[in-house]
């Protein structure tokens, strides 16, 4: 199977390498670049073209709801996950208005990410939504 390339855009770069240590434990997906903010993150997503774009919602310039759409325009086959601890089902409504594929709350386990990230890719493009938090 082809590997998988990720953008994480998160401005907290504690939270980055955690991220990316999760992820990379799967053999499928690969981080190609890292963004922490949504400026810098359309930037990337235009250069590095990601097949998966992993997004917090509150950051500074664009937050994750603001840069969503701007990025779906960019890369219209991509996923896009919002990954957040502030989950509820108005967030949820806001990402599914911005083009977001799957919010998955912070406090899940990492692995709740990877699986949101595949399952996009395996035919059935399933939206998961996680509001626990």
């Amino acid at each position: 199977m082809a590997k998988y390339k990720i953008l994480l855009v998160d401005d907290n770069p504690v939270v980055r390498n955690i991220i990316r240590r999760v992820l990379e434990k799967d053999a499928d997906l690969t981080v190609c670049g890292e963004a922490g903010d949504g400026a810098a993150a359309l930037e990337k997503a235009e250069a590095l073209r990601p097949e998966i774009v992993v997004l917090d919602l509150s950051m500074p310039v664009m937050n994750g709801l603001e840069v969503a759409p701007k990025i779906r325009t960019l890369l219209p086959y991509s996923c896009l996950i919002l990954f957040t601890l502030y989950g509820s089902p108005e967030v949820d409504q806001a990402a599914a208005r911005a083009g977001i594929d799957a919010v998955i709350s912070k406090a899940d386990r990492g692995d709740e990410l990877v699986k949101a990230a595949k399952s996009f890719f395996s035919g059935t493009k399933a939206i998961r939504r996680s509001t626990s938090s």
